[in-house]
């Protein structure tokens, strides 16, 4: 018998497209078995109460009930549904009227309430509406039909217990396997998120665990002091273990350019939340250290600057790939040990803080877009700004979170905050502390973006060494005897920008003779305000666009120099190899 009940219950299911259907035709199958088991025992109490020819509702209901069924079966479920809740409302309502009001019959309406609810997706809007106007519809026909058409109920009040002991437990069973059904489904959909969340928080701590290797702070040194702060939005716990997981990171390492020491910094925010941050970091973070790694033995025989401007078109060649899917706002910079001179880029970051003598204030940068960002031209030639460090000076560096807070209003309200000065304000109270500086702008308000900060601190030269004085006449001896790096290593071993046209030709020169040709361009269009009438700068300018293959620009820049009467022997005859080779191209 459990068995053919089972297969019933199972009828049509195959036609089930999803969980919630497949319940909605396993609930419609049970209720039409409830109510056929209602009906024959309806009309054994008719019967019994010799007013059975007034069973025959039971009969024709019974014959639609199973009909529901085979309605399933072959797939017209929805139909079933309307038919079965239509014909068990016929049916009530037809006793209703029979046995009279005192019957109380009509309290099973009560009972089809909710039944809509579950048959129906809150996107059948009609059906829904339809199944739920009915027991109202029905309630108010029955005090119709009593007012209008007044008659002798068939059973008198002392027969009438069975029939409330009936309605009783008819009511009991419908609210029963609703409320059920209900709780399954509530059951089932709980343990699916529980299950979704315990696998959603898994991925995040997986991808946590990759991320926080690539957060690298080097320990400080005698002259440069560094620290690190990232506090993610995203929290969680997984197994028992809370982390957190977002888009900001810290990147801090050790170079070496020409014998001087140099400190990296990176603050970088990638876009996106909680995972696709995470992703963001990750690929800045393994492309960072990677650089880091390769230049941790060397001492790299380029300008810092120069470098800056390499590692720029690294990271962006790498993001602009992803067609502006994962762009990274940061703030890049390097930093003399000795000398306490920065060299630095912003790609759409806030801007960096310089907190000297308990005052905090903005550093002046030149904001690029962020990195993989498509609005680049093609071989732009980001600016790399300069900063002097004094003794006991610190910059502080901070992603958008440290600006993006929650402020409530007297009123109840709340809104964003709106001051970017406001962060000065907050590292001035916390003497520039990063665990203050967080704590005091939560006290402010709700943080509602990842937050992090890297404070750069400079104690001071360690040995007291003045600006190296360039000796020029041993630097152009060593370029003819081609000894270029050397050269160049001499030239690159003070930072003073006001050394003069003289210092930025033979630095480009030294440059292209190495195959370095894409940074002694960038050197002279950065400079061209000062190399712009020197004859020799503006040969060796013709000369890379000649070596590259772009014989127009290299013709375009001759000709200026002829016009602008700075030209020689020399440069008519440079002149005259890049037309010979235009023509031979045609």
């Amino acid at each position: 018998m459990m068995k053919v009940l089972t297969n019933i219950i199972k009828l049509g299911e195959k036609f089930g497209v999803n969980d919630s259907e497949l319940r909605r035709i396993k609930l419609s199958n049970i209720l039409s078995i409830l109510f056929v088991a209602n009906n024959i025992f309806y009309t054994f109490v008719l019967n019994f109460m010799n007013i059975g020819k007034y069973s025959w509702m039971l009969y024709m209901s019974t014959i639609f009930y199973i009909f529901t069924l085979f309605l399933n079966k072959i797939g017209k479920h929805k139909l079933g549904r309307l038919l079965l809740i239509t014909i068990s409302t016929i049916n009530v309502l037809y006793y209703c009227i029979l046995l009279g009001k005192n019957a109380n019959v009509y309290v099973i309406f009560v009972a089809f309430a909710a039944i809509p609810f579950v048959f129906f997706d809150v996107k059948e809007k009609i059906s829904l509406l339809y199944g739920l106007s009915l027991g109202p519809f029905s309630f108010i026909f029955f005090e119709s039909w009593i007012y209008f058409f007044p008659a002798a109920p068939i059973l008198d009040k002392d027969n009438l217990y069975i029939i409330y002991i009936n309605i009783f437990f008819t009511s009991y069973l419908i609210i029963l396997v609703t409320v059920f059904n209900f709780e399954r489904l509530s059951n089932k959909a709980e343990a699916a998120l529980r299950q979704a969340k315990e696998q959603q928080d898994g991925d995040y701590f997986l991808t946590s665990l990759i991320v926080q290797p690539l957060f690298r702070n080097t320990d400080s040194n005698l002259t440069i002091t560094t620290e690190s702060f990232v506090k993610q939005k995203k929290t969680f716990s997984f197994q028992n273990k809370k982390r957190d997981l977002g888009g900001d990171i810290n990147i801090i390492g050790k170079l070496n350019f020409r014998g001087s020491n140099y400190t990296l910094f990176v603050n970088a925010d990638a876009m996106g939340k909680s995972m696709q941050g995470a992703g963001g970091a990750i690929v800045l973070g393994t492309v960072v250290n990677s650089i880091l790694t390769r230049n941790k033995e060397l001492r790299i025989p380029i300008h810092p600057r120069d470098w800056l401007i390499k590692m720029f078109n690294e990271l962006q060649e790498v993001f602009v790939e992803f067609d502006g899917s994962m762009l990274i706002s940061c703030f890049v910079g390097l930093v003399n040990d000795n000398s306490g001179k920065v060299f630095y880029f912003n790609c759409e970051h806030p801007s960096a803080i310089l907190y000297r003598d308990k005052k905090a204030q903005f550093i002046p940068d030149s904001p690029e877009y962020k990195i993989g960002s498509p609005m680049y031209p093609e071989k732009h030639k980001i600016e790399i700004c300069e900063f002097q460090l004094q003794p006991f000076d610190f910059i502080i560096l901070g992603s958008d979170g440290r600006d993006d807070i929650s402020i409530s209003l007297p009123d109840g309200k709340r809104k964003i905050n709106e001051d970017e000065k406001q962060i000065l304000k907050v590292i001035e109270s916390s003497d520039a502390n990063l665990d203050l500086i967080c704590e005091n702008l939560s006290k402010l308000g709700e943080p509602i973006d990842d937050m992090s900060f890297i404070k750069v601190g400079y104690t001071g030269s360690e040995n007291g060494k003045t600006e190296k004085q360039l000796d020029f006449g041993l630097i152009k001896e060593m370029i003819k005897k081609s000894n270029y790096r050397a050269a160049l290593e001499e030239l690159e071993s003070t930072e003073d920008e006001k050394l003069g046209t003289e210092y930025f030709y033979l630095r480009a020169l030294c440059l292209e003779r190495i195959g370095l040709g894409t940074i002694a361009f960038s050197i002279l269009e950065k400079h061209q305000n000062i190399l712009g009438k020197f004859l020799p700068a503006q040969h060796l300018k013709a000369l890379i666009y000649y070596r590259a293959g772009e014989y127009e620009k290299a013709r375009d820049v001759i000709v200026l120099c002829i016009h602008s009467g700075i030209s020689d022997l020399q440069t008519r005859k440079l002149l005259k190899k890049i037309e010979s080779r235009i023509q031979s191209n045609i």
